[in-house]
């Protein structure tokens, strides 16, 4: 190296940038994997109830706070200061080879542990080689700070080559956490093949550019498919119509989870009013905003599956939208969204629209939140109102669930932190004002629903109810239910991911912070999705299933197209680093397409999309079958059959059935449950809001007034008729009922007795006689 470069490097602050993101991500996942056995054994499992098996939750939690909180900023403050001092002495040019190394060393322990660690010794192997190589590392960093290396030149002049294994020992690592058995050969042989050819294009071949009014319509175009690439027409199987074991279970599981949500929209509908009446462990104005679709649509899971999908679907769309204004090319922007349906809506296990709890309506307010301040930063002259449009949204969250809330505030906190970074005076007066201004956003938003909910309900809202459900939900029993992290998911690699992308944004702060000023509308986007998909991750922290990993994701995939897009088009990055660049991230595509194919293909085919081409199933169909879905559970179109029979024009009726098919029955007659029970289950794992509501729903019986129940009521309404001081436990075991109907049952028997007007298989139509 001449003595020249060597000044340039010394001289230049921004020198050797991938270098310090490498050496800073490296140092982190080091220490993380170093930490990982220890605490994992030091930390008491949490036990549960046989046959559950006990879990390292809270080993887990701690770890994800270290990992984000701790290790985070100080790999950065540590991988800062030492390539500065690196490149201050009399070996310069050795930080990228280096760094290289270093991501190579621990690649390689991954690789190692992976391939041949006996499974009850691998968490203990992977601390030992993670030590070893970060001793290792340490030696030579130590030793290229020092005086004038011999074997500096050598390394250096390898420099690009080394970078080129650090990338296999990369692409080797993030194999060994994939699911090797779900790899599809031939599609991976596919996907390698289009990488080539990708690689080969890329600097030779220049596409022609649209622009101006065709490009704008060509945009809009994009969105609107891949909108309507989201929907899923099909969803679940109902009785009788066929299908899989496999079918069968997802239906169940659906429709178990679909409940929660329908029962408390069921009760808004009846006039209930949330925080005062009744509760919702999914939140408070998301619940408003379906029970609002419920207005115009008529309530059932078919409905309810459709308007969360579409709300899922908007956020795809937003997520191109992001893309195309952040400068990303239309191309990888296109291509981008494409992996994204393929990976992480026609390869989830459960269709989308399924499991609302992982959807649109409980994880997609952030994403209005960053496409408002992108757009604010894209377009100046619109920048007051599209600001104002991400202080609406900010607000918002605080009343629309805990999770929004938290999602949508890492969101903020990631954009008002980097542009508080590259502010050149006054930045923590500014960020002082901005913190004022969401704090002046949530105020507002909690004024409104205060007055709305006294409005609406007749009483202000009682936030102790929805307390309750956070408190029992994190701290009780019923939070203690949750699952241990797989061995070798791939959510780990999400998670490091999301720390990469945070690292690189921070480093590029303080190293370059005039590039990130050069390239306002991105790096406000790159910030909000960081701070988005590092809070989206605790939920796979706690929640750790497999199936959870696509619903977690999507900030991560925008992440790396747009850090892409800047590498790739940045003229001042060598052509060589740029293209291995872009053939790791294609790799990484086409490992994951592999692992989900030809079984999304399958899925595709039943997607809005699917049905709206022609030659296909018919749109209308699919639309008719979700307004008019068929029974889930069975019996439910008989007990709806009952009630329109017998309970005539009522907009709600009691009902105790087995849960679920309570629900069920409700939904397809358009009903609520004037018992108060919104979903069983859930009222009986929280069952204190619940208690008074239903007390007073059950004093509100008159004698005559008719009730459907099923044979697992009735048994459970004459043991307590003999004993009302059984074991409601033993009861709940016996009968399959739930807690909070066993106490209405309870309380029933008390007043009146049973009898039987009307039978259909185990339902029965009963009328209350005063004892």
């Amino acid at each position: 190296m001449s003595e020249t470069s060597q000044e340039n490097d010394r001289g230049e602050p921004g020198a050797h940038l991938p270098a310090t993101i490498a050496l800073s991500a490296s140092a982190a996942l080091l220490a993380f994997l170093i930490l990982l056995a220890p605490i994992h054994a030091a930390v008491p499992t949490v036990a549960l109830p046989e046959p559950l098996l006990p879990h390292h939750q809270t080993a887990e939690t701690l770890l994800y706070g270290l990992a984000f909180l701790v290790l985070l900023p100080l790999s950065v403050f540590f991988a800062h200061r030492l390539v500065a001092r690196v490149l201050a002495g009399d070996n310069p040019g050795l930080a990228g080879s280096l760094a290289a190394l270093t991501v190579t060393g621990a690649g390689v322990a991954v690789i190692i542990v992976r391939l041949f660690g006996a499974s009850g010794q691998r968490l203990w192997l992977l601390a030992g080689l993670s030590l070893l190589v970060a001793l290792l590392a340490g030696l030579l960093w130590w030793r290229a700070a020092g005086p004038k290396w011999p074997a500096a030149e050598h390394l250096e002049a390898n420099t690009f080559e080394l970078g080129l294994i650090a990338g296999l020992a990369t692409l080797g690592a993030l194999a060994s956490f994939s699911y090797l058995s779900h790899i599809d050969l031939p599609w991976l042989l596919a996907g390698l093949v289009v990488t080539g050819i990708a690689l080969f294009a890329f600097n030779r071949i220049t596409l022609p550019r649209i622009s101006g009014g065709w490009g704008l319509a060509l945009d809009l175009v994009i969105v609107i498919l891949v909108i309507a690439a989201v929907p899923d027409m099909v969803v679940f199987h109902g009785v009788g119509e066929g299908g899989s074991e496999t079918d069968a279970f997802i239906t169940y599981v659906i429709n178990f989870h679909q409940a929660l949500y329908l029962g408390a929209a069921s009760q808004i509908l009846n006039g209930a009013a949330l925080l005062v009446d009744t509760v919702s462990q999914y939140g408070v104005a998301s619940i408003y905003l379906l029970a609002a679709f419920f207005e115009i649509a008529p309530i059932g899971n078919g409905t309810l599956a459709f308007f969360d999908a579409s709300l899922t679907a908007l956020t795809f769309g937003a997520g191109y939208a992001i893309l195309r204004m952040a400068g990303v090319g239309r191309l990888l922007a296109t291509a981008t969204m494409l992996v994204s349906l393929v990976v992480l809506i026609w390869a989830l296990e459960y269709p989308i629209g399924g499991l609302l709890q992982h959807g649109g309506l409980r994880f997609g307010l952030p994403v209005p939140l960053i496409l408002f301040w992108v757009a604010a930063a894209r377009y100046p002259r619109a920048r007051r109102w599209f600001r104002i449009a991400g202080w609406a949204v900010v607000g918002l969250s605080i009343v629309w669930a805990l999770e929004a809330f938290m999602y949508a505030s890492g969101a903020l906190a990631g954009m008002l932190l980097i542009e508080a970074a590259l502010l050149p005076e006054g930045r923590m007066r500014w960020l002082v004002r901005q913190v004022l201004y969401a704090v002046a956003a949530w105020v507002v938003a909690l004024f409104v629903f205060a007055v709305a909910t006294l409005i609406w309900g007749g009483a202000l809202p009682d936030w102790g109810l929805y307390l309750t459900y956070l408190r029992d939900f994190l701290a009780g029993d019923v939070g203690d239910l949750t699952y241990d992290v797989p061995d070798w998911s791939p959510g780990l690699t999400v998670g490091f991911a999301y720390l990469v992308a945070a690292i690189a944004l921070a480093v590029t702060a303080i190293r370059k912070p005039d590039w990130l000023r050069a390239r306002p509308v991105a790096t406000v986007a790159l910030a909000g999705l960081a701070g988005y998909g590092i809070l989206l991750y605790s939920y796979f922290d706690n929640r750790s299933l497999p199936h959870v990993i696509p619903y977690i994701s999507l900030p991560l995939v925008l992440s790396v197209a747009l850090w892409l897009w800047l590498v790739i088009e940045d003229r001042s990055v060598p052509r060589r680093a740029a293209t291995a660049a872009l053939g790791v991230v294609l790799a990484v595509t086409a490992l994951s397409v592999s692992t989900v194919m030809p079984n999304a293909a399958d899925r595709a085919g039943t997607s809005m999309l699917a049905y709206a081409l022609p030659g296909g199933k018919s749109l209308s169909d699919g639309f008719q079958r979700l307004w008019n879905p068929p029974e889930l559970k069975a019996g439910a179109s008989d007990g709806a059959e009952l009630l329109d029979r017998y309970l005539p024009g009522q907009e709600a009726s009691p009902v105790l059935t087995v849960p679920d098919l309570d629900n069920n029955i409700l939904t397809l007659a358009g009903r609520a449950n004037s018992l108060a029970i919104t979903d069983a289950k859930e009222q009986s794992w929280v069952e204190g809001p619940h208690l008074e509501p239903v007390a007073e729903a059950v004093d509100e019986l008159e004698p005559g007034d008719l009730m459907l129940i099923d044979t697992a009521a009735l048994s459970a309404y004459r043991k307590l008729a003999f004993n009302p001081g059984a074991d409601r436990e033993e009861l709940a075991a016996e009968t399959t009922l739930a807690d909070i109907q066993l106490i209405a049952l309870r309380d029933i028997s008390e007043e009146y007795r049973l009898r039987p007007v009307a039978r259909e298989g185990k339902l029965l139509v009963v009328e209350l006689l005063p004892r």
